[in-house]
């Protein structure tokens, strides 16, 4: 029930009449891996969402395999390394949208998963970054969070970002710490 039906403890317990002690003892002894909360999150939004867990491709053709290289490469660049999700912020378009590439190809995310936000200054133009960033993205506008505003920053880092910077998000830790163990093999092959 724990390992096949992804059942929690508590609902095992329910069913069999016994309490939630109980089956994590029984878990112990016959060594069941339990769950972290990530997982246990993700198996629940998957029973009420009806949308399943990513799986990422193994076996990849050529051209996979580049585009594997190149979402790495980029995410060891720009994307978040501490334990809690797949983010990746950049104000280029072309490294958006292949990393979004990486994302649906590679790594076989959902769509309806996916969450941005677009990080803007006072002088950046509120609708237009958002029609510009729904374009490159493909996403929906639900899918975007409110932007966030650097009030009383200039717009620049010498010169103006005219798209403000856009943060993509995929809330799986499951996927990000795959993402970080490819990140490590291609590093230590890359340097060895």
């Amino acid at each position: 029930m724990y390992e096949n039906e992804h059942q929690s403890m508590k609902a095992i317990a329910n069913v069999l009449h016994i309490s939630p002690t109980t089956v994590l003892s029984v878990l112990r002894r016959q060594h069941v891996t339990r769950r972290t909360i990530s997982d246990a999150v993700s198996i629940k939004y998957e029973k009420v969402s009806g949308i399943a867990r990513c799986v990422p491709l193994r076996v990849l053709n050529p051209h996979e395999e580049h585009l594997k290289i190149a979402g790495v490469m980029l995410y060891w660049g720009e994307g978040t390394k501490a334990i809690g999700g797949v983010r990746f912020a950049n104000s280029d378009p072309h490294m958006i949208t292949l990393f979004l590439s990486f994302l649906r190809t590679v790594c076989k995310v959902h769509d309806a998963k996916i969450r941005a936000i677009v990080h803007r200054y006072p002088d950046n133009d509120q609708e237009e970054l958002e029609s510009f960033w729904i374009k490159i993205t493909g996403l929906r506008k639900e899918q975007f969070y409110p932007q966030y505003v650097h009030v009383g920053k200039p717009g620049t880092y010498g010169t103006r970002t005219q798209y403000g910077t856009i943060s993509i998000m995929y809330n799986d830790t499951r996927l990000q710490r795959e993402i970080l163990k490819w990140m490590d093999e291609y590093g230590r092959k890359l340097l060895q």
